[in-house]
């Protein structure tokens, strides 16, 4: 329902969207990932900001919600607990599922 009000409808062409969504976000989880275990907060945070943007993007408000979250920290000096990547992860794998089930319909 959301993605109808965001985009105007759901068709053919929103689909291949969320796809592109997918095969675009990964590499940002990763480096996100990375970036966490590595990086300055303030790394982190930029990071997060495209993450957000991405996942707003694509309706993905849980998503956007963590990643802003880490961005709020990392901006603020703080990087983020291991929890919270882990539950980007799993929020990502979730996504994911949910649009690859939509794409099979």
């Amino acid at each position: 329902a959301l993605l109808k009000e965001y985009m105007g409808g759901f068709d053919a062409s929103t689909v291949e969207m969320l796809g592109m969504f997918v095969k675009m976000t990964e590499p940002l989880i990763e480096k996100l990932v990375k970036t966490a275990k590595n990086g300055t907060a303030h790394e982190l945070a930029e990071v997060a900001h495209s993450l957000k943007g991405s996942a707003r993007s694509a309706c993905c408000v849980t998503l956007r919600k963590i990643a802003e979250e880490i961005q709020r920290e990392g901006d603020a000096g703080n990087k983020c607990p291991p929890e919270t990547i882990a539950n980007v992860l799993s929020e990502f794998e979730r996504v994911k599922n949910q649009i690859k089930n939509i794409r099979m319909l």
